[in-house]
């Protein structure tokens, strides 16, 4: 099955609201870091209805869902945001775990912060070509798009 972007976004969308069922309420501060720890981009989590929102920082928006039953991420930014924010959805969820983070597509900006969401979460989800554009994308003198 071959899918192009806008139908792979539709269906996990579709599919995350499935499997986590209606959102609950959740905050929306700033996160900032702890003491000693190198500081990040500035950040912000912003609610957008229920408990659907946004995080703002370095490399872009991480979508998020927080439901009863757990939460659902789209993109990981980069590592030192990456992990201001699951800091803010462990917050948020009451320690729930992360059911399925989706990758948008292979770009740095929306994959570096993997590593860091990778123990706390179930399942990664990405287009079948994302490791391969990714490896490409890593090697010296390519650009990776």
């Amino acid at each position: 099955m071959r899918w192009d972007r806008c139908e792979f976004l539709t269906t996990s969308s579709i599919l995350a609201a499935g499997v986590l069922g209606r959102p609950s309420g959740s905050g929306g501060e700033a996160q900032t870091p702890g003491a000693g720890q190198p500081t990040p981009p500035p950040t912000e989590f912003r609610p957008l209805r229920d408990s659907v929102g946004i995080f703002i920082g370095q490399g872009g928006t991480i979508g998020w869902l927080v439901s009863p039953d757990g939460v659902v991420v789209v993109d990981a930014q980069m590592p030192p945001t990456a992990t201001v924010c699951l800091d803010g959805l462990n917050a948020r969820s009451g320690d729930r775990p992360i059911a399925c983070l989706f990758n948008a597509h292979h770009h740095a900006d929306h994959t570096s912060g993997n590593g860091v969401f990778r123990p706390a979460v179930e399942k990664i989800v990405a287009h079948a070509r994302v490791p391969g554009l990714q490896k490409a994308a890593a090697r010296p003198g390519t650009e990776g798009n």
